[in-house]
């Protein structure tokens, strides 16, 4: 398995494997919160929107 580094370029620390693991779980996620976000300010527009219809 490759050696990651992490920081600054004058001061990298390798990486456990545990901190690989949990770095790759967290990337596989971000698609979804992405998703998530989308539809939240989607839903937050179309309050807004409305509310703005009512006036």
């Amino acid at each position: 398995m490759r050696e990651w580094y992490h920081g600054w370029w004058w001061r990298p620390k390798k990486m456990t494997k545990r901190q690989i693991e949990e770095m790759i779980k967290n990337m596989k996620k971000t698609w979804i919160v992405n998703e998530k976000s989308n539809k939240y300010h989607k839903k937050e527009e179309i309050e807004a929107d409305d509310i703005l219809k009512k006036l």
